[in-house]
């Protein structure tokens, strides 16, 4: 490098700093700060030292510290979410919003409808919380409803931890993902599904046996609400 471009490169870096900026910005700020360094020269220093703005990271796919699963000591330690995608006999799409305790299991919850954006999820998280009490952690993959500002402003306002699974690793969140199956194997798969009343119904039942008389091999054979007691 040139030594009289030493300056130049060092009001460059003073200009970048941890700031975003593009070429244009970069080059503007610096002529402020030093009017006496020429455009052209600013920007041959520029490109020559490599201080092209980087693309702007996916929100949705950066990278995460590996998230592995855990087997939670009590209730309400983590709940795991996660959404699932059908349609009714008619065509129209319907979404299952799926909760579960990690301890025990146990389905908290199988919210039905045809969209459920993160207000409404956060409005069904509450009526539950009513029910069984707030969990310390949820965990879930990193949908668009989980990263909204909404959801992130309800997580802290409840004291509730988030912990997102690295994109593209289900298995961190295996014990959703192996419910999910079981109820797509049991309830949405063999069944013609007539409306949201009836999708609603028969998953209740479902529900009710998957909790109180289905026996877990994980749990010892004992069904979720026996191994909680």
């Amino acid at each position: 490098m040139k030594v009289k471009d030493q300056p130049i490169l060092e009001a460059i870096q003073q200009a970048v700093a941890k700031r975003r900026y593009g070429r244009k910005k970069v080059i503007a700020k610096v002529i402020k700060l030093h009017p006496q360094m020429g455009k052209s020269k600013i920007r041959r220093v520029y490109v020559q030292h490599g201080f092209s703005l980087p693309s702007k990271p996916t929100k949705r796919l950066r990278s995460r510290v590996p998230n592995p699963l855990s087997i939670p000591l009590e209730r309400n330690k983590s709940w795991h979410i996660d959404f699932m995608s059908d349609a009714l006999v008619s065509g129209r799409k319907i979404r299952t919003f799926n909760v579960i305790d990690a301890f025990n299991r146990q389905c908290i919850g199988i919210e039905i409808g045809f969209s459920m954006p993160s207000v409404q999820v956060t409005r069904i998280l509450d009526q539950w919380i009513e029910i069984y009490g707030k969990p310390d952690s949820i965990r879930s993959d990193n949908g668009p409803e989980f990263i909204s500002k909404h959801f992130t402003k309800w997580l802290h306002s409840k004291s509730i931890t988030w912990e997102p699974i690295q994109p593209g690793h289900p298995q961190e969140n295996g014990f959703v993902e192996r419910f999910n199956e079981t109820y797509r194997q049991e309830i949405l798969d063999p069944n013609i599904l007539r409306d949201l009343k009836h999708c609603r119904e028969i998953t209740q039942e479902w529900v009710r046996e998957y909790n109180e008389e289905r026996p877990h091999e994980s749990l010892g054979d004992k069904t979720p609400m026996e191994y909680a007691a």
